[in-house]
Formats: C-alpha cells, sequence, structure tokens
C-alpha cells in the first residue's frame, strides 16, 4: 500500500510540472496572440485553399450529387458560417474551368500560408528545435496542401466506388454516413491523426509517438467539444454577430471559430513539448 501510494503521489506530481510546464510555455511563446494571427491568416488562406481543393479534385465533382456531398463535407468541417463556405464553393464550381487553367500557382501560394504559419508556431512550442528556413517551412506548407489534394480525391472516388457495393453493403453505409455520432467520430479520429502526425513531424527535434499521441488527444477533443459549444451557443442566440458586425456577422463568426481551433493546436504542441521534456528530465536524473 505504502508503495502504491509513493507511486500515485509520484505520478500526481509529474502531471502537476506537465501541466504548469505547458501553460509557462504556451504563455512564453504567447500562443493566444499566435492564435489570433493564424486566424488572420487562416481566413485569407481558406478560399484560395477551397479553390485548390474543388478545382484538383474536380475530376469526381461532374454530377449534381457528388457536388452536393462535397459541399455538405465542407459545411460539416466548417460547422460556423456554413452558408458563407457553401455560397463561396457554388462559386468556384461555376468558374471551376478559369480556375484550373489561371493563377493556379498563387493559389496554392496563398492557400498555404496557413501552413506556413502553423508549422512556425508548432516548431517554436519544443524549447530544443531549431526555426526552419522561410523556403523550408513554405515547402513543407505546400507538401500539406498537396497530401489534402489527395486526400479530397481519394474521398472523391471512395463517394464513385460505393456506389458499386452491393446495396446491403452501400445501405449499410448510407445509414452510418449520415448517423452524426459516427460523422463527428469519423472528423475526430481525423483530427487526431492529422495533429499527431503534425506533432511529430513539424518540430525540427525528436519527438516520440507517445508525446505527441497526448497532445493530439487532448487538442482534437478540445477542439470538437469547442466547436460544439461555440455552434450550440449561436444557435441558442445567446450572441448575435449580425447585431454588432452587420453583413459581416458570419465572417466575424468564423474568424472566432479560426481563432479558437488555432489555440488548441498550439496548447496541443506545448503540452507534446512539456511531456517529452519532463521524460528527458526524469531520464537524466
Amino acid at each position: 500500500m505504502r508503495t502504491l501510494i509513493r507511486k500515485s503521489f509520484r505520478k500526481t506530481v509529474a502531471l502537476l510540472k506537465i501541466v504548469r510546464k505547458t501553460f509557462e510555455r504556451f504563455g512564453e511563446q504567447r500562443a493566444a496572440e499566435a492564435a489570433a494571427g493564424m486566424a488572420f491568416y487562416g481566413f485569407f488562406s481558406l478560399f484560395p485553399l477551397l479553390l485548390i481543393l474543388v478545382t484538383y479534385g474536380g475530376s469526381f465533382l461532374e454530377s449534381a450529387e457528388a457536388q452536393s456531398q462535397v459541399l455538405e463535407f465542407l459545411v460539416r468541417i466548417f460547422p460556423i458560417s456554413g452558408e458563407v463556405i457553401e455560397r463561396n464553393i457554388e462559386q468556384v464550381l461555376r468558374a471551376r474551368g478559369p480556375v484550373r487553367s489561371f493563377s493556379a500557382v498563387a493559389l496554392a501560394w496563398s492557400g498555404s500560408a496557413i501552413f506556413a504559419i502553423l508549422a512556425r508556431h508548432i516548431n517554436s512550442a519544443w524549447s530544443t528545435a531549431r526555426q526552419r528556413p522561410f523556403i523550408t517551412r513554405r515547402l513543407m506548407a505546400l507538401l500539406i496542401l498537396v497530401v489534402l489534394v489527395v486526400l479530397m480525391v481519394l474521398l472523391m472516388t471512395a463517394n464513385t466506388l460505393m456506389r458499386w457495393l452491393p446495396a446491403e453493403v452501400n445501405g449499410v453505409a448510407q445509414v452510418l454516413t449520415h448517423m452524426r455520432y459516427f460523422t463527428q467520430f469519423v472528423v475526430w479520429a481525423t483530427l487526431f491523426v492529422s495533429l499527431l502526425t503534425l506533432y511529430r513531424w513539424i518540430p525540427n527535434t525528436t519527438v516520440s509517438w507517445a508525446d505527441g499521441a497526448w497532445g493530439s488527444l487532448v487538442a482534437s477533443t478540445a477542439i470538437l467539444l469547442t466547436s460544439w459549444g461555440f455552434t450550440w451557443y449561436i444557435r441558442k442566440g445567446f450572441i448575435n454577430y449580425s447585431l454588432v458586425y452587420g453583413s459581416l456577422g458570419a465572417v466575424a463568426a468564423l474568424l472566432f471559430w479560426t481563432y479558437l481551433v488555432g489555440f488548441w493546436v498550439l496548447f496541443g504542441a506545448c503540452l507534446s513539448a512539456a511531456i517529452g521534456e519532463n521524460e528527458i528530465r526524469c531520464q537524466s536524473t
């Protein structure tokens, strides 16, 4: 019993140290202000990013059914200001031909700006990580953009292949995709894997899978719960951005939601860094 109490006490002390170190690192990096900057860059990168995704995933968007599936998918990713996203995507679909042949490089550069800023701030969460050159960060951001385009193409391919499945299997798949909690779990799992990959790959230092997993678990769960809470808060009418910002109310809500997402992404990075530094300190002693 005495040994169990000692182990529990040590784990509690280690946990408190990790929490303290996380908040210290979060404050040192001025992560709250960094999240505001990410929201700014994210807003100006959002629509060029959507243009790239829809344009180069366009081979699978010929039917009206496929287009409606893409719109529904993107609106689920952005629970706030869904009408703004949907209206912009519809305009993209109408102007898809000119976009494909003109200014693709400029769109990719603008759309990847948020990923370059994200990579810089995630890397800063680790005290042992050295900042990469600007060109390297931009190349990493463009690589993330390419991965997103590939995932969009794979998603459209999966939607197309579902029609060839047997009627029984296809029916089950359709039921699952329309189940709220199943789709939310898929969104959470995708977010968890994405953050785990970023926390492992972006820092210019060694990060274990366990350290990245804890940070991504907390960040992905917090983002999902925050999105639920913020959506409920707005739908219940506790706040009406239109009364303050007029026609820009939906844009203001989207900016604030983007800020919350960036806040938790950076908090998860600081948590992963704190866990890793605590393990190194324990091994050295």
